[in-house]
């Protein structure tokens, strides 16, 4: 008599545990509106180092900063059907210009953690940081995961920012979710299968980024479904962006465990 409920609970722990690994991708824009405690903030990696990344500071967008440089300490790794890093330097590399939201240390979680400092901001499935690339901010700054704004001057960005504080949230697109996907993707054993709807134009162009905003491929598309090996990249989330000739864009996500 006890077998049911107890199936029954079983059945909505690995439910949840499915669940809690699922995740819809928030824009920086919508990531910082959910952070308004957070700094938001421009900078030059100067140092990189075993537990750490050092930031020469350009811009404060958002919150109160008035150091050249800050420390951005590791964050603490967490497991989710796979082990996540938390490491800083996953930000970018030496001389890399990023923007990031960033949360204040106010209480200690390793070792490392000095009160005062930064630690690496959550990714999951938020996009805390944007890189910059020729005065081009790079990455899923605004709109819906199916219509996204994926680049902008990076002056057009700040001064934006800076005529109004609330902007980020009002550049918000209109909600995309009734629009059916032009592709999909779906990752396994290291191989990115991407089914593409029958209506999106011949020879668009599909961009696989890292979450650093470094472009690791670039191939021509065909509406069906293609395969791109990944096998030789590193575990953690993947940017998909399909640009079309005229110009429109669609994006998603993986994550590689």
């Amino acid at each position: 008599m006890k077998l049911a409920p107890t199936l029954c609970t079983v059945a909505c722990f690995v439910g949840q545990s499915v669940l809690a690994c699922s995740w819809i991708p928030v824009p920086f824009c919508g990531t910082s509106n959910a952070r308004p405690d957070d700094v938001v903030l421009s900078g030059k990696i100067v140092n990189v180092d075993f537990d750490g990344i050092d930031l020469e500071v350009i811009d404060v967008l958002t919150g109160s900063e008035s150091r050249d440089t800050i420390r951005i300490w590791d964050g603490t790794d967490w497991d989710c059907n796979g082990l996540f890093s938390m490491a800083a330097g996953d930000l970018g590399g030496l001389n890399d210009s990023i923007i990031v939201i960033l949360p204040l240390i106010v209480s200690i979680e390793n070792p490392w953690d000095v009160l005062g400092d930064y630690r690496r901001p959550d990714y999951y499935e938020y996009t805390p940081n944007l890189s910059i690339t020729d005065g081009m901010v790079v990455g899923y700054i605004v709109g819906s995961a199916w219509t996204p704004i994926w680049g902008m001057p990076y002056l057009d960005l700040v001064t934006n920012w800076n005529d109004d504080p609330d902007n980020c949230s009002t550049l918000l697109s209109v909600d995309g979710d009734h629009l059916v996907a032009p592709f999909v993707a779906h990752l396994a054993n290291n191989t990115l299968n991407l089914t593409i709807r029958s209506d999106v134009a011949a020879m668009s162009t599909i961009r696989i980024l890292a979450t650093n905003g470094q472009e690791i491929v670039v191939v021509k598309s065909v509406p069906g479904t293609m395969q791109i090996d990944l096998s030789g990249y590193s575990e953690g989330v993947y940017h998909i962006v399909l640009v079309q000739p005229d110009g429109s864009r669609s994006s998603g996500r993986v994550m590689k465990l």
